[in-house]
């Protein structure tokens, strides 16, 4: 180690004892907040003083634990169970006593009030949680490994006779079910805002899913009513399909058979009606009068002409006009075949 390490070693040592020094008489002046009524001076090596009372509450005495503890372990008698109170029955008395190696702290306030605290760094395992039930009430201890704990209320002693040793006069409460950090009153309160704004916000985050879900069902219920308006009209598409198809078929079956017989002379005859009381008949391909068909009475408005031949082999035409009569005609000779 070089002479420099070892300089800044001794220096950094004589800072923190100063400091611890200052501590001290601030606590035996009762200028520091929980202030020492009675202490004694720190000499030598550091050595830990003997504490008789110090200015706290018990609230303030649990705050300094969960946020402090390395003050009440200068200020802290260190104890543990005697050996009969290991051995005790169940209904016996149980006493602590002054140890170099003990996993409790006493901690003496005003009115020589004697309370008894885990120390800060005791580890509480299956091992180890019947000795701390028999001097705290364990809430929420699970047997899972190593459990952390908070602070509820230390136990209470009462110092016997002798000045040795401390009787247990009423439980401490230990609190396993929490595993958060272990926080001042003041970040408690604190905590408790944090809290309730996230429970203020989970709330606003399930009203807004329920909107959302709201909206994805009625726009589910929207979809379903749009697809059975889809398939309705894709039947009503096939339907019309199917009757395009059946008059093209008609259709294409009349055109054959115009076709067919356009061929024929007889079909070379083109019937026209006038707006008087008579029908004319010419030859389509050199427009030559053919007949006049004159037996109505009043103007001719329709005209129909047989795609068959009668049983005569007689190509047929019918007229029909405003006097209310529909004349059958012989459309090869002009002769009225019935009315």
């Amino acid at each position: 180690m070089s002479d420099n390490n070892l300089e800044n070693i001794v220096e950094r040592f004589n800072q923190l004892e100063t400091q611890f020094n200052s501590l001290v008489k601030s606590l035996e002046q009762g200028s520091h907040p929980w202030g020492m009524i009675k202490a004694s001076r720190v000499t030598g090596a550091m050595e830990l003083p003997k504490i008789s009372r110090i200015k706290a509450s018990e609230t303030e005495l649990i705050d300094i634990y969960h946020n402090s503890p390395q003050i009440l372990s200068h200020l802290a008698i260190i104890v543990a169970l005697t050996p009969e109170s290991y051995q005790r029955q169940t209904n016996e008395s149980i006493y602590l006593e002054q140890v170099s190696n003990g996993n409790y702290w006493i901690i003496v306030t005003e009115k020589n009030n004697y309370w008894l605290i885990p120390k800060d760094n005791i580890r509480i395992n299956a091992n180890s949680i019947k000795t701390v039930q028999s001097l705290f009430t364990c809430q929420g201890y699970e047997e899972i490994g190593t459990r952390k704990f908070s602070l509820i209320k230390p136990a209470k002693l009462s110092l016997m006779a002798n000045g040795k040793q401390w009787k247990l006069e009423e439980l401490g409460i230990l609190d396993f079910s929490n595993s958060r950090a272990i926080l001042s009153t003041k970040d408690y309160i604190e905590q408790e805002e944090i809290e309730s704004q996230l429970t203020q916000l989970n709330q606003e985050i399930l009203k807004i899913k329920n909107d959302y879900q709201k909206t994805i069902n009625s726009l589910q219920e929207k979809q379903k009513l749009l697809e059975k308006k889809l398939e309705i009209a894709a039947k009503e598409r096939q339907q019309i399909n199917s009757k395009l198809e059946q008059i093209i078929s008609v259709n294409k079956a009349l055109v054959d058979h115009i076709a067919k017989i356009s061929n024929e002379p007889e079909s070379k005859k083109k019937v026209i009606n006038d707006v008087q009381t008579s029908s004319t008949t010419f030859n389509w391909q050199n427009l030559k009068l053919v007949n006049t068909l004159d037996k109505h009475t009043n103007s001719v408005r329709c005209l129909a002409i047989s795609p068959w031949k009668d049983t005569q082999n007689r190509q047929l035409l019918a007229s029909g006009g405003f006097d209310n009569i529909i004349h059958v005609w012989d459309l090869n000779t002009g002769e009225l075949i019935a009315i």
